[in-house]
């Protein structure tokens, strides 16, 4: 039982080493390295998982089934935290807002808002996302076409419904 505990504390580590490799790589695009190591890692640990299971529960099928369910959420729950949380630093103006504000000391709000306006902000996400694959642009127009951003943000949508958080900030009330 410890040598099965000892791979689902390790996996985290075993992602992120992974994901530090890919992102060494010439060419590779940090956005995607997160899913290609949770890719690998799942290749890695799956089948570690079985044989250790084996060894130490023998051949039940559903005990290894659910086993292997609860290793393949637990894997992929820490191949989207491990995306989340870097995107997250990449992509929220909240935390670029504060860390320009650190390095620099001060700003004007005329400059942040120079900085941060709408245009500026859809003029460096429009070339990521087609980059990646996740719009398409066709005739001047552009089309969501990649599931894997769509699908990620349509979770964290499920998941601010469930915890009462509005879906969008300025639908907040922060009158209460």
């Amino acid at each position: 039982m410890s040598a099965i505990v000892m791979v689902l504390l390790a996996l985290p580590i075993f992602l992120c080493f992974v994901n530090a490799i890919l992102n060494r790589i010439p060419g590779t695009h940090p956005h995607k390295t997160p899913f290609t190591a949770g890719f690998y890692t799942n290749v890695v640990i799956l089948p570690l998982y079985v044989i250790l299971h084996l060894r130490l529960f023998g051949t039940d099928v559903a005990t290894l089934f659910c086993g292997v369910v609860f290793l393949l959420i637990y894997m992929n729950c820490m191949v989207f935290m491990n995306w989340f949380f870097f995107v997250l630093t990449d992509v929220s103006m909240h935390i670029q807002l504060i860390m320009q504000l650190s390095r620099f000391g001060s700003a004007q709000v005329d400059q942040l808002v120079a900085r941060y306006n709408k245009n500026t902000i859809l003029g460096n996400r429009v070339p990521r996302l087609l980059e990646l694959g996740q719009l398409r642009l066709d005739n001047g127009r552009l089309y969501s076409q990649g599931g894997s951003v769509l699908f990620g943000a349509s979770l964290c949508v499920l998941l601010r419904k469930i915890l009462g958080i509005p879906a969008r900030p300025e639908d907040a009330d922060h009158s209460k």
